[in-house]
């Protein structure tokens, strides 16, 4: 944003907050939160912070800093008011996801007041919200990202229970604390989250990403919290606990995260249900994958957004690389690959060459790599369905009918 002087700026807002932006019901939803959008990138420009923090009076910041938040809160609120109505539900916010190799999928969350923004996994293979906390003295990886500041928070309220989760790259501990969450505009409050004081493990300190918010249900949250769906779900900030995503391919821009339900413009043809088996993870029963005509029998799937790839046990992985068949050094022949069906109940999920191998690019040079990978499951007899499958099918995840529904994704 130009630089212009501080007091006309915030009258500015203040102005075209209250006049130029009212909520009519000729507008539609898109146009609602677009609106709101703007108003949120106003209110978390580091420029605006700062001359809100250091160019006012003390007495004159304090007040306009709640004056501020109170308007923001309210125009929230009606935005939200206006979604509730029966017109207006073929909407839902989304919150845009940048893609990293087609392997890593984050987005952006707010916690506290005013906000503080941190970059996240949505990852549907956990149930708890995280991020880097102040207090982390000790790890390298809080070093390298943004950490949530209690004390600069108004809305902050202690909690300090202990807790600690496990990846299979690392690991974080820390303790919980309750505070505002800032979901794609919509806002739950006195939510419990983990402030992560440790953080183990090379990829935490690689990462691109701050924290995790976990998507899965709360059977497996540590310390039973609360998910974030849930809470937004209990808030009245969505109609139905439910969410989708859509995955875009070749690292371009346009993936989402729709919050309360789907956008008919991610996906084409009619979506396929399926219950889900253990209300834990996303699990539902599977009955395997057909390369030509050859089968591997797998029982269950996992839909998991926090997982790059497809990952199994290593002799149902090994046998599908086995039957794929290789490309030289050059990725030359990939077209000449088979086609692998993904084969849910009745239903065959196609994926093609170009949908299960990745082609990675470091230091000039071009490998290609299966997106099928060995790995020990904890539940037997499983695969997670990971991002390959998920980029070329756009998933609704719905955690009150407990089950999801897949479509094919449209190519972007």
């Amino acid at each position: 944003m130009n630089s212009i002087k501080l007091l006309v700026f915030v009258s500015l807002v203040i102005f075209t907050i209250s006049h130029k932006i009212p909520l009519k019901q000729s507008q539609t939803p898109q146009e609602h939160f677009k609106k709101m959008k703007t108003f949120q990138k106003i209110s978390r420009s580091q420029k605006f912070k700062e001359q809100i923090n250091s160019k006012l009076p003390s007495l004159d910041n304090l007040r306009f800093k709640q004056a501020y938040n109170d308007l923001e809160n309210k125009y929230q609120r009606m935005v939200i008011n206006a979604l509730s109505n029966n017109t207006l539900q073929d909407s839902y916010p989304e919150i845009p996801i940048t893609n990293v190799f087609d392997a890593q999928y984050f987005g952006e969350i707010s916690l506290g007041t005013p906000l503080q923004n941190f970059t996240v996994i949505f990852d549907t293979g956990s149930s708890n919200v995280w991020v880097p906390s102040s207090l982390c003295w000790f790890s390298i990886a809080c070093w390298l990202h943004n950490v949530y500041r209690e004390t600069k928070s108004t809305s902050f309220s202690k909690n300090g229970t202990a807790m600690e989760i496990k990846y299979g790259s690392g690991a974080m501990s820390g303790q919980f604390s309750r505070d505002s969450l800032d979901l794609g505009g919509l806002l739950a409050s006195n939510f419990t989250f983990a402030e992560a004081t440790s953080l183990s493990g090379i990829s935490f300190i690689m990462a691109k990403f701050d924290g995790i918010v976990g998507l899965g249900f709360r059977s497996i949250s540590v310390g039973h919290a609360e998910t974030a769906i849930e809470a937004m779900y209990r808030q009245g900030q969505i109609n139905e606990a439910k969410f989708s995503f859509y995955l875009t391919e070749g690292g371009l821009e346009g993936s989402a995260l729709v919050l309360g339900g789907e956008d008919p413009t991610y996906y084409t043809g009619e979506f396929k249900n399926y219950n889900v088996s253990s209300a834990t993870y996303w699990v539902i029963d599977m009955d395997g994958f057909t390369i030509k005509d050859y089968k591997v029998k797998v029982l269950k799937a996992i839909l998991d957004t926090g997982t790059s790839l497809i990952v199994g046990a290593p002799p149902v992985i090994n046998e599908i690389n086995e039957r794929i068949g290789h490309v030289d050094e050059a990725c030359n022949g990939i077209e000449n690959l088979p086609t692998i069906k993904v084969n849910i109940g009745n239903d065959e999920f196609e994926l093609t060459p170009a949908d299960y191998v990745l082609k990675v690019t470091a230091m000039g040079q071009t490998e290609c790599l299966s997106g099928f990978m060995p790995m020990n499951l904890p539940i037997p007899d499983a695969v997670i369905l990971g991002d390959v499958f998920l980029k070329a099918y756009y998933t609704v995840f719905d955690l009150t009918n407990k089950s999801v529904g897949i479509a094919k994704a449209k190519k972007n």
